[in-house]
């Protein structure tokens, strides 16, 4: 998951140092005037000059580490949101927040980019059959799996976005590529947390058929749904032209052509 800039937050320091600044200043400007005898004629100039000192020194302190801690709770609360706790993958926050810089850098950068969308299926018998905690392990184990393929693979960034749906975003991957990635998906899946099986739609950019994010991600989801009609547990790819799909498989499969 990448990591994302938080100007709200370095804004917001910003201007409470500068208000610390501008208060230290004024106070060390009223205790020279002081040890000056210019005001408060009738006290002690150094007693002052010396209760003036410690709180230009205490008083700004407090209100900087005060800021400090306040812009890394900010920070934290942020990277929280876009992290996924059951799993440890990126959030659907940052799945929606990482999509668009994705496809702009593939754009800018001439390489292929393709999208999965994962749909575990099998969750509600295991809910049945063996109770909330052991689909929490499972679920678990699956985000696991696609953790772990993550961190291998550098191209790939794992996301769970629904309460059983994960997404992928390929970096510098073909739709044949993006099959590999797929198969290896549903194998995991059948591995590590069975019996929940893992059903994939992939779409990829192009300029004429997915040329922004938002076709590229319908155009999975359209994949993913059409993988379901056909039974689920397998991988299909979606083509969109604007005027219907063309569904693409692995070279060993088939599948019938369906338009949205």
């Amino acid at each position: 998951m990448r990591e994302h800039p938080t100007p709200q937050g370095s804004v917001g320091f910003a201007v409470r140092l500068a208000l610390v600044v501008f208060g230290a200043a004024l106070v060390v400007a009223v205790a020279e005037s002081a040890v000056a005898g210019r005001i408060w004629p009738d006290h002690s100039p150094g007693a002052v000059a010396i209760l003036l000192a410690g709180a230009g020194i205490s008083v700004p302190v407090a209100m900087l580490l005060g800021g400090v801690r306040l812009v890394r709770r900010h920070e934290q609360a942020l990277r929280a949101a876009m992290t996924d706790d059951a799993t440890g993958l990126g959030s659907g926050s940052a799945f929606r927040a990482d999509l668009p810089h994705a496809v702009s850098r593939a754009i800018r950068e001439g390489m292929p980019l393709t999208v999965g969308l994962v749909d575990l299926s099998g969750m509600h018998q295991v809910l049945t059959e063996e109770g909330r905690r052991s689909a929490e392990l499972l679920l678990g184990s699956a985000g696991g799996s696609l953790r772990r393929l993550s961190r291998r693979d550098k191209a790939v960034e794992a996301y769970r976005v629904g309460a059983e749906t994960f997404a992928l975003i390929l970096y510098g991957t073909s739709m044949d590529d993006g099959f590999t990635v797929a198969d290896a998906v549903t194998r995991r899946v059948s591995e590590h947390a069975a019996p929940l099986v893992a059903t994939v739609g992939l779409s990829t950019l192009d300029s004429y058929r997915c040329p922004d994010a938002d076709t590229l991600l319908i155009a999975a989801d359209a994949a993913l749904e059409h993988a379901r009609t056909l039974g689920g547990s397998r991988v299909i790819g979606a083509l969109a032209d604007g005027t219907g799909t063309q569904w693409v498989t692995p070279p060993d499969r088939t599948v019938p052509t369906k338009d949205f």
